[in-house]
């Protein structure tokens, strides 16, 4: 049985027009005759296939008995961002990648079911905590995207005293700033921060590199779980980057989130990388306007770390792709004009496991751009732990992989700023991890092993 009709989407045509969420939620017929293909595996590799360790086939059990709130109840135990994740998880990379039921016919659409009921439960409002009894200990957390509030969401239902810190105006981190509301209507996970906020201390507006001395928070704070993300934009570093034009991709979807509608009316846009931040900038550029969106990728289409959905999406909107092709300057007179480029081909296997590029001689050629967004991820703000006076390699803190503490005792670590810029939902696996690595460390319930290099 092929799943991907079940759930409705806004046409191309549309989307353009209204900047509405794309995916549509299953209907109670679809969902309850795609829980019933399930197999309700005994010890279900879907479920090891989740990094935030929800019990998927107990919750899908319990949409094929009709027991709603039993569904919801075991997702929102295991996951404070069922309704964002059940929208922004590759869930056919993870949970569904491991169903059982794919070696018949097709894995159960896993993360259309947690859609589905986080969907009833948003319509009803979410269902407060009970934390335990108050402890007389303090947790500082950096940063609010998802790691962060997944610590402080886990510390607070064990009864700590959780304060988060954010250089924001909202709590978010990246999910609200980073994702187009086409995926992530920003609603929804307001209503899912809305049901934490309540337990946890706040302190927006507060950039800690400025505002607040770092040893300070140390000093006050008995444990301090650092998840402010990776901080910095990476760059080409080739000739003209400063020009009038080039945008870097996490500045251009801030300014979306926060309310800016560029005007790319007649505009030619050029999106340079080739994953899933690069997809989003491609298909608002379309959004807003440009009839003319180019994605230039120094691999091939089977190399992009998009996922498959994200690189259809795009293609879908319009937007054309060059392969193998690598900026080598910008050109123009004061503002963007065109873009040098070379064109490439895959030699040897590198340190990844995928081919290198290497460059064509005498393959230069031109692309014209009027606007050009660099989506090529980002970097570590090595000032920051370097305040922080705990080790790093790779561009990676590093942590003990049982705790997410790191060669600080006091402090743990877990999201980009550990695992180089993966997805949320990881993030919020690492999260829920540290708060139990906290808790180890506070409660002295045993010695905490060695960061390892």
């Amino acid at each position: 049985m092929k799943h991907e009709g079940n759930l409705s989407k806004t046409s191309v045509d549309n989307r353009s027009e209204i900047f509405q969420e794309i995916e549509k939620t299953l209907s109670p017929y679809s969902a309850l005759k795609e829980a019933s293909r399930c197999l309700f595996c005994y010890d279900a590799p879907c479920v090891k296939g989740c990094p935030a360790g929800i019990d998927v086939t107990n919750f899908i059990r319990k949409i094929k008995t009709k027991n709603y709130i039993g569904a919801i109840s075991i997702i929102r135990e295991a996951n404070p961002f069922g309704s964002t994740c059940a929208r922004i998880c590759p869930s056919e990379v993870l949970c569904e990648k491991e169903c059982s039921r794919g070696g018949i016919d097709d894995p159960i659409a896993i993360g259309k079911l947690q859609r589905f009921i986080t969907d009833i439960e948003l319509k009803k409002g979410i269902k407060p905590i009970n934390p335990k009894k108050k402890k007389n200990k303090k947790v500082g957390i950096i940063g609010s995207g998802p790691s962060g509030i997944s610590c402080a969401w886990e510390l607070a239902k064990m009864g700590y005293q959780v304060v988060v810190f954010e250089k924001e105006q909202k709590l978010g981190g990246l999910l609200r700033y980073g994702i187009p509301r086409y995926r992530l209507p920003e609603d929804v996970l307001q209503k899912e921060i809305d049901a934490i906020e309540k337990y946890i201390e706040i302190k927006t507006s507060i950039d800690i590199r400025k505002e607040m001395p770092l040893d300070s928070i140390l000093a006050k704070y008995d444990a301090v779980f650092l998840a402010c993300g990776l901080g910095k934009a990476a760059k080409m570093n080739i000739s003209d980057e400063n020009l009038e034009g080039v945008i870097m991709a996490n500045e251009f979807l801030y300014q979306v989130n926060t309310g800016e509608k560029p005007c790319f009316q007649n505009k030619t846009i050029a999106v340079i990388g080739g994953g899933n931040t690069a997809m989003d900038c491609a298909c608002l550029a379309r959004q807003f306007g440009s009839k003319d969106v180019k994605v230039i990728y120094r691999r091939s289409r089977m190399e992009i770390p998009a996922w498959e959905r994200e690189y259809k999406l795009a293609s879908d909107e319009g937007v054309e792709f060059h392969w193998l092709t690598l900026p080598i300057a910008i050109r123009g007179d004061r503002k963007v004009e065109r873009i040098e480029c070379i064109k490439m081909k895959l030699g040897e296997r590198d340190e990844s496991g995928r081919q290198k590029p290497i460059q064509i001689p005498g393959s230069e050629y031109e692309v014209k751009a009027d606007i050009v967004i660099e989506a090529l991820g980002q970097k570590l703000d090595e000032e920051l732990v370097a305040k922080l006076n705990i080790r790093t390699k790779n561009g990676k803190v590093i942590v003990n992989e049982e705790t997410c503490q790191t060669s600080n005792p006091k402090i743990f670590a877990g999201g980009d700023v550990i695992n180089g810029g993966k997805t949320a939902v990881q993030a919020i696996g690492e999260g829920k991890k540290a708060a139990y690595g906290i808790d180890v460390f506070l409660s002295n319930k045993r010695i905490i092993a060695d960061v390892i290099d």
